[in-house]
């Protein structure tokens, strides 16, 4: 059930999970260098930490 959420998610971002991993790891960037230690950017980081968790050793197929 949550591994099938979790695919149906990514199928409906135009880019794969790597390519969005980078793009959410390049905001959270952007918001630490503007926001410095603010509870939003930390909270953003644990979401990223977590999506990165969940996708390591995960490959799209060709």
């Amino acid at each position: 059930a949550a591994a099938d959420e979790e695919r149906t998610v990514w199928e409906r971002l135009n880019a794969g999970p790597e390519r969005q991993l980078w793009y959410f790891s390049s905001a959270l960037d952007a918001a630490r260098e503007r926001l410095g230690d603010h509870v939003l950017v930390a909270e953003l980081e644990r979401a990223i930490d977590e999506l990165k968790r969940r996708n390591a050793g995960k490959r799209p197929a060709h």
